[in-house]
């Protein structure tokens, strides 16, 4: 069943708690990357690192699955091969989280079978009622939040804080070429849509629009899902 398409998103911007899956092994698994992202950027929520291979990843204990975890988790960070992802998701839905960033590759960019691995995805996660951002993403930046997912190491280069939102259907776009810091603007939040399989400029804009931290609204699209939905939402914001 589709879940209810809220506009309220905060478990992917102001997460308190976020489980991160990916390589652990030193110096740049890509799950260790955008654990280190988030501590340089001063991210004050618990990170649990998922891994069967590891016992700790910079600094913090890592589990072997998100149910050994005690007590809620927010946001689930999916930096996996794509073979995975799947067991991964129902794994989190068991656990009764309500978001993830997959930022895997592999899906339906990549041609007919990738289309229909990501087709079994988003109905994983619907049947749980979770709501899904990317697959292929680098997912968001939350300067109030000190968040950021991108698997590859970002240093601490972290925008000035404002309130300006920007929204990408392509990572390149958003914080993925030029230091984020090069933006010259001070901003709110970053978001790269990806391959939109679930949360898309529908969702995101009524969100923004509710956010206090948000007085800008700027989107790069390379589709629209819904044309004349989106003249409502965007008249709306």
């Amino acid at each position: 069943m589709t879940p209810e398409k809220q506009s309220n998103l905060k478990a992917f911007f102001e997460p308190r708690s976020v489980a991160v899956f990916g390589s652990m092994r030193e110096p740049a698994g890509e799950g260790l990357t955008v654990m280190r992202n988030m501590l340089n950027f001063g991210f004050s929520g618990r990170i649990y690192p998922i891994s069967r291979s590891a016992t700790q990843a910079s600094g913090l204990k890592a589990y072997p699955t998100v149910n050994d975890v005690d007590g809620p988790i927010d946001l689930a960070i999916v930096v996996t091969p794509p073979t995975t992802v799947l067991p991964i998701i129902d794994e989190c839905g068991q656990k009764g989280i309500k978001a993830a960033i997959v930022a895997t590759e592999g899906f339906a960019e990549t041609g007919p079978d990738g289309a229909r691995l990501q087709r079994q995805l988003v109905e994983t996660a619907w049947r749980y009622g979770m709501r899904l951002l990317g697959p292929n993403t680098l997912g968001v930046l939350s300067t109030d939040y000190g968040l950021v997912t991108a698997p590859y190491s970002m240093g601490h280069n972290k925008p000035p804080s404002g309130g300006i939102t920007y929204c990408s259907q392509t990572g390149f776009l958003t914080f993925g070429v030029h230091p984020v810091k090069d933006i010259g603007y001070p901003i709110s939040k970053i978001c790269d849509f990806g391959n939109k399989c679930d949360v898309n400029e529908l969702d995101l804009l009524p969100y923004l629009a509710d956010d206090p931290s948000t007085n800008v609204i700027c989107m790069h699209l390379e589709d629209i899902k819904n044309g004349q939905r989106f003249i409502e939402v965007a008249r709306q914001a």
